[in-house]
């Protein structure tokens, strides 16, 4: 049935032709007959406190419009290859790419972000695509593909700010279903598990099937388990995590909210893993009824204290992509329905029955599906499921579709065991081939990571098992004889661990081994082997099912259960003993005190559950057994991600010092601080502000001088003969002879015996800084500047870690500056980091200002960031209030001295340092990281002296008070020409782009890298793993470039300075 030709082709979206509609149809109906209703709720930020954003009908449908005019306008000219790829963020941009291409005559394929490159180009090689488009943030990786296939067009999507509020004119899409219900759409990749990945193209009739789901027959009294389930009856919410390239997220954030009439799907931030805390507060922000989830995610949200409460409102909990743990599917059988969603990208879903009470672990296939269980040879009650492929399931089996010479009979290769006593009732058991399914769905092929094993002279068997289970586990014999007879256990692993460190290399995260995660045979046991020598996997693992079973319960092996236990209330014991259970989890990390666990990628979402579980065991003696439970260990983990910040919560716990809301109660919001601080603002003195400098005899007041910048201010402003004096105020004693060391420790020539300086030491957390009476009336009778610069350069440490000395400091500079008869300015050294996600928070395509920005997701998220943002919001309100003339420095990448021959270094604690020394260990240079906007630290802090001693203060329009200058270098310079110099310092090197370098990087073995090249790569790899996908924001200098003729008249950093960085780094 075909609409009349009278009629617009978006009319074929009615339900009248369910089953037989295209999607760009759907949307356009729905947009022109029910326009307001809701597609999806989409996150306003990556903060899930900032609330959704309903997308409806008629605003979907015009940002498909508006990407559908985009894709004409781009690809103009591409007629031959009519494929596309897209990557990009989680977000609604999949399905407006998606239906826009289909409405273009384009087939789209989604790529992973997570894939290696070599892969990501093998699978676009084998489609021919024509242009890669990509979302802002993954620029890099889009970049990286397009070198090595440059007839292939590279292009960056509109934002999906600009696709949602346009309101574009309708892109006309006059074919039919009949036209191309058999036409090829969308390619998908298989997982990979077991191989390379295997390309699965997806027709119109393919998505028609789910279309179709609510027209498939059911037994009398029984519902179907498929899309039907979807059509809420009144309309509803459902949340869903699925990556939007995988199979499950096309349906999600595609095909349900579509084809069903009345179904919105949520989705969260994407940046935002998923997480079951997630869970609980989008279900905290929305009102869902029902859940569609990997089991894992439900497993991590069952332990949220609302859970269970939660669930009582669900429709159902649909689950997909591997096994459900029993006790969290029992509980919630008892609440809600809970389903499992079968099938695969191959064959799509084979439609189920909704379970009954009791039977939620079972699946029963729909009669209408006509499936076959065939024995298996096992002879152990094991069937596997077969399809037989015919006509009259075309409606409703995608597999009819995406392979349509299949013929006789397609082999799922999953294992069942039916009911024990309901027949039609199947559960699953395994598959026929060895690969491991995590509870997370991921899949794990173990038989290379085995191979490798095997060859260490230590190991006569190893083999790994893990399905259904949050992660793997090894189970290692050892091999007989007098050096392994000598050994303990622990000296054992340890002997073996450089073999499985190896192995890890070449695995994804989830499927490496974890030295917690290791069992050793029993030596009256061994392991099963075939008459070949063999090693027989499930007899081998059914061995040992109790032993694996234990370590999975309590987290622990006989190995590690040797772990110590926390013994006092001192912090350095408290720090000890978590660090050696970090260690314990992540021995091939080296982590600082105060090391941020996740910003340095020690820990994902298995490792964190690791680390709860033993610190639950180690504690297990001292802590009251009510609140020594798993679900808080998790929080106070997440809440206190670092060693040093865990031991005090660890204390704060075990020794009954709080509990852990007092604790978390300490991890404020942005908004929170800032209105702390504010609080505490004097009322305004009342004595007229003074905007212009003496002319000569300037005081100048230096908070911070021992740093990286400070000498070198201070040297500059004893070059200036209107400065008459400097106090320079820093943390402990010995003021003079510390800066003294410290400026010959740079090579800055400068005389700390000086005359004009004058050495303080200070608290920051003291009132009046700590300062004595004499010493506070001086600097309020006489001081004319005082300047900010001290700050914790410490990423690991949360917002509240900054209030009790950073920014009390600043408060107190404020209180002085108000009551000081002589009226001081402020200058204050701010951070880039506080705009640094500008682009992706604000405007992708405008320079940050040289304003205060009140956008508290346009910070960087590190305390640090967030306590620069929350500073400058501050000085802002008492500028404005107390009548101060403030300036503030928002300075960028600091670099090296523009002069080494005397001594001077740039100070390896940056990455480009780490860069150098892992080019130089493997040989090969990226070419083009970022735009090089870094400022040499002497230029910076001649800028500095530069506004600081500027003759009058001039604020903005509205704010006469406050000036704010962005300091960065500005004329930048592409990042090839660092890569030439770093080049040159390299014999035998080639470039390559950043993404190609990390994930080499990330290949190489220890053995291939020496011990310091070793170590930096461990400390490293994971920030380049994180900065790869970023996207830099542009700056506006226009105030800072009048306000400092050395920022305006700046030359570029050239090659030869570059070099010279280079050549301190890379000697050997």
């Amino acid at each position: 049935m075909a609409v009349s030709k009278d009629v617009e082709p978006w009319a074929e979206g009615a339900e009248k032709y369910r089953g037989r509609r295209l999607l760009p149809h759907v949307i356009d109906y729905f947009a022109h007959h029910e326009p307001d209703r809701v597609f999806a709720a989409i996150s306003e930020s990556e903060s899930i406190a900032s609330g959704f954003q309903d997308i409806s009908m008629k605003t979907m449908a015009s940002a498909v419009d508006h990407m559908a005019w985009w894709l004409a306008r781009t690809l103009k000219g591409s007629k031959k290859r009519r494929t596309l790829a897209y990557v990009g963020a989680a977000d609604l941009r999949y399905a407006i790419v998606l239906l826009a291409a289909i409405k273009c005559g384009w087939r789209t394929i989604f790529i992973s972000p997570r894939n290696p490159a070599i892969l990501n180009l093998g699978l676009l090689q084998q489609v021919d695509v024509s242009a890669l488009l990509y979302a802002d943030v993954l620029r890099s990786m889009a970049k990286s593909l397009q070198k090595f296939d440059p007839s292939m067009s590279c292009k960056q999507v509109p934002s999906l700010a600009d696709l949602i509020k346009s309101q574009a004119p309708p892109y006309r899409f006059g074919a039919s279903w009949d036209d191309l219900k058999d036409e090829k759409c969308l390619i998908l990749h298989s997982s990979g598990s077991t191989g390379p990945p295997k390309l699965v193209y997806l027709t119109h009739y393919t998505f028609s099937c789910t279309d179709n789901d609510p027209k498939v027959s059911v037994p009398e009294g029984r519902r179907p388990q498929n899309a039907a389930q979807f059509h809420f009856d009144p309309p509803g919410r459902f949340y869903s995590c699925f990556p939007p390239y995988h199979m499950a997220g096309v349906q999600s954030f595609t095909l349900l909210p579509a084809f069903s009439q009345t179904a919105t799907v949520i989705m969260g931030p994407p940046m935002m893993p998923p997480s079951g805390f997630l869970v609980d507060s989008i279900m905290k922000q929305q009102k869902v009824r029902a859940l569609y989830l990997p089991p894992s995610i439900i497993e991590q949200w069952a332990i949220e204290p609302a859970a269970y409460k939660q669930a009582e409102d669900l429709d159902f909990v649909l689950y997909s992509g591997g096994p459900l743990a029993d006790s969290v599917g029992n509980r919630l059988d008892e609440l809600t329905d809970v389903c499992q969603m079968y099938g695969s990208l191959e064959m799509g879903q084979i439609q189920m029955l909704v379970p009954n009470p009791g039977e939620w672990d079972y699946l029963e296939p729909n009669p209408a599906e006509e499936c076959d269980f065939q024995e298996v040879d096992e002879g152990e009650g094991v069937y596997e499921l077969v399809l037989h492929p015919d006509k009259k399931f075309i409606g409703q089996r995608s597999l009819a579709h995406t392979f349509p010479d299949v013929t006789g009979e397609w082999r799922t290769r999953d294992l069942f065991k039916p009911h024990p006593s309901k027949p039609g009732l199947w559960r699953f058991h395994s598959r026929t081939d060895d690969i491991i399914v995590l509870a997370s769905s991921h899949k794990v092929w173990p038989i290379p990571m085995e191979k490798m094993l095997a060859g260490d002279p230590l190991i006569a068997g190893a083999l790994m098992v893990g399905n259904g289970r949050p992660e793997v586990l090894l189970l290692v014999e050892p091999r007989q004889g007098p050096q392994v007879d000598r050994m303990s256990k622990k000296e054992f692993i340890d002997a073996i661990w450089p073999t499985i460190a190896q192995a890890n290399m070449n695995a994804p995260e989830y499927g490496k081994i974890r030295r917690s995660r290791i069992v050793l045979s029993q030596p009256n046991l061994g392991f099963f082997r075939a008459p070949k020598g063999t090693i027989s996997r499930k007899p081998t693992e059914s061995l040992y099912a109790e032993y694996i079973a234990a370590a999975f319960i309590d987290g622990t092996t006989d190995e590690q259960s040797e772990m110590g236990i926390l013994e006092n209330h001192w912090l350095d014991e408290a720090k000890r003993f978590i660090g050696s259970v970090v260690h314990d989890i992540r021995p091939e990390i080296t982590l600082k005190e105060s090391d941020d666990f996740f910003v340095a990628k020690a820990m994902d979402s298995l490792t964190v559950l690791e680390l709860g579980q033993k610190l639950r065991l180690g504690l297990i003696r001292r802590m009251n057994p009510e609140k020594n439970t798993i679900n808080f260990w998790l929080r106070t983990i997440f809440e206190n991600p670092s060693i040093e910040a865990l031991a005090k919560a660890t204390l704060d716990s075990v020794f009954g010092q709080g509990d852990l809301d007092e604790y978390s109660s300490r991890s404020l919001s942005v908004e929170h601080v800032l209105e702390e601080c504010i609080a505490q603002l004097p009322e305004p003195s009342g004595l007229e502000p003074e905007l212009e400098l003496p002319t000569e005899d300037i005081k100048v007041v230096l908070l911070g001088s021992r740093g990286r910048l400070g000498p070198y201010i201070v040297r500059d402003l004893l070059n200036d003969p209107r400065v008459a004096g400097i106090k320079c105020l820093d943390r402990g004693g010995s003021g003079q002879a510390e800066f003294q060391r410290r400026a010959d420790e740079l090579g800055i020539d400068v005389d700390a015996s000086n005359a004009r300086l004058q050495f303080i030491s200070m608290e920051l957390s003291h009132p009046n800084l700590g300062l004595s009476q004499n010493q506070m009336d001086e600097i309020l009778n006489h001081a004319d500047v005082i300047i900010h610069n001290v700050w914790a350069v410490n990423f690991a440490l949360s917002l509240s870690s900054f209030q009790p000395e950073m920014l009390k400091s600043l408060n107190t500079v404020i209180e002085i500056a108000n009551k000081a008869p002589s009226r001081p300015r402020i200058v204050f050294a701010s951070s880039t980091g506080t705009v640094s996600a500008w682009a992706k928070a604000v405007a992708p395509n405008v320079p940050v200002p040289e304003e205060v920005i009140k956008c508290t997701s346009a910070a960087t998220l590190t305390g640090y960031a967030q306590s620069k943002h929350v500073a400058e919001r501050l000085l802002a309100t008492a500028g404005a209030k107390l009548r101060i003339p403030i300036s503030i420095l928002r300075i960028g990448q600091i670099a090296g001295p523009t002069t080494l021959s005397d001594g001077g270094k740039w100070e390896s604690h940056d990455w480009m340092h780490s860069l150098a020394i892992l080019s130089k260990a493997c040989g090969l240079v990226p070419s083009d990281v970022a735009e090089i906007d870094w400022v040499p630290v002497d230029q910076v802090s001649r800028i500095v002296s530069d506004i600081t001693l500027q003759e009058k203060h001039e604020g903005e329009t509205g704010t006469p008070f406050v000036q704010l200058y962005n300091v960065l270098h500005p004329r930048p310079i592409q990042f090839s020409v660092f890569a030439d110099a770093l080049q040159s310092c390299i014999s035998s090197s080639r470039q390559v782009g950043f993404h190609v370098w990390v994930d080499h990087l990330a290949s190489l073995t220890p053995d291939k890298l020496s011990k310091e090249a070793g170590a930096e790569k461990t400390r490293i790899l994971p920030f380049f793993q994180a900065i790869v996908e970023e996207q830099y924001p542009k700056f506006t200098l226009e105030k800072a470039k009048r306000a400092s003729s050395v920022m305006a008249e700046m030359e570029p950093i050239d090659k030869e300075m570059l070099t010279k960085w280079c050549q301190q780094w890379t000697k050997t």
